[in-house]
């Protein structure tokens, strides 16, 4: 998809899929070129059946003053292995990624963001969250760059999980690399529990299907 300066679009994709007898791949590409003054936002919605093995690529490039937003939602498949990509190439491009993950039984949601500075006051946010029950396993995976020429950067990531039984694991893996230049860069992960003054039916959560 090439966004042409100044222009704006959003664009959804809804993936799903039958179960099979035997394992399935999906395996996805997609570029986004986003230029000077545009505005991208790539919805995603997965909910592929538990013997599939989601493997996708997506990245993109912004040019001066754009943005590039993606937006992802991961509740099927037996693993889920996504991690969008956002190139911030000229002054003052911005770059968000919002993931939403559920792993269920059997389910691995493997999910995060890699933004890589490369001009001056460029900015990026990371925001994912995921629920994990039945011995669902939910990770992020994220990896922020400031290169040398991006001089008052900023970047914050922030990480959610809600573990609602003693057999699902969430894990976080953050990487962040500076190159010796003023950047201010803010990450947090952190664990939800549920309060025990509000009335919550674990019935639906503690099911085996």
């Amino acid at each position: 998809i090439i966004v042409e300066p100044g222009a704006a679009v959003h664009y959804v994709e809804g993936c799903s899929a039958p179960v099979y007898r035997n394992s399935s791949l999906h395996c996805a590409v997609a570029e986004i070129i986003v230029k000077e003054g545009a505005d991208v936002t790539y919805s995603t919605i997965q909910n592929w059946s538990t013997n599939v093995y989601n493997l996708v690529t997506k990245r993109a490039i912004v040019e001066k003053e754009g943005k590039m937003q993606w937006i992802d939602g991961n509740f099927g498949s037996a693993v889920t292995m996504k991690y969008p990509s956002i190139i911030l190439k000229g002054q003052k491009a911005k770059g968000e990624v919002i993931s939403v993950s559920v792993a269920n039984k059997n389910q691995i949601q493997d999910s995060g963001a890699k933004i890589i500075h490369c001009a001056p006051k460029t900015t990026s946010n990371v925001l994912a969250r995921c629920i994990c029950k039945n011995g669902g396993i939910a990770s992020y995976r994220g990896a922020v760059k400031v290169n040398s020429g991006a001089v008052k950067s900023r970047s914050k990531i922030s990480c959610n999980a809600m573990i609602l039984d003693n057999k699902s694991r969430s894990n976080t893996y953050p990487a962040i690399n500076t190159l010796g230049v003023l950047a201010n860069i803010e990450h947090e992960a952190s664990m939800t529990k549920i309060d025990e003054d509000k009335n919550y039916d674990l019935t639906y959560y503690n099911t085996e299907d």
